[in-house]
């Protein structure tokens, strides 16, 4: 948005940013979830990797746990604004991950 000018509010500078973190979601001005998805891959990675490594020494009850505890909530948190955008073939490839 090159045509952006200085905006004031209650007289402070507006500063113009393409994208935002707003309760945990990043919204970029052209409403595309890339940035947003981009952190939760890598988030979900560690997470994958977490339950991969342990899946030898846990029990059934533990790895439940950990997956909704961890994965599952990242997942789902913010779904609802995201949850068409083209990233979503990443996470998916993240739960075959966990699943094998």
């Amino acid at each position: 948005m090159s045509s952006w000018t200085s905006s004031y509010f209650n007289k402070m500078n507006l500063i113009y940013t393409a994208q935002t973190k707003f309760l945990g979601v990043y919204i970029m001005e052209t409403l595309k979830w890339n940035t947003h998805i981009q952190s939760l891959v890598i988030k979900l990675s560690k997470v994958s990797f977490m339950i991969k490594s342990l899946k030898e020494i846990m029990g059934p009850f533990m790895k439940h746990n950990i997956y909704f505890s961890k994965f599952h909530l990242l997942l789902w948190f913010g779904i609802l604004f995201w949850g068409g955008g083209t990233g979503i073939i990443q996470i998916k490839q993240y739960l075959e991950y966990i699943k094998g």
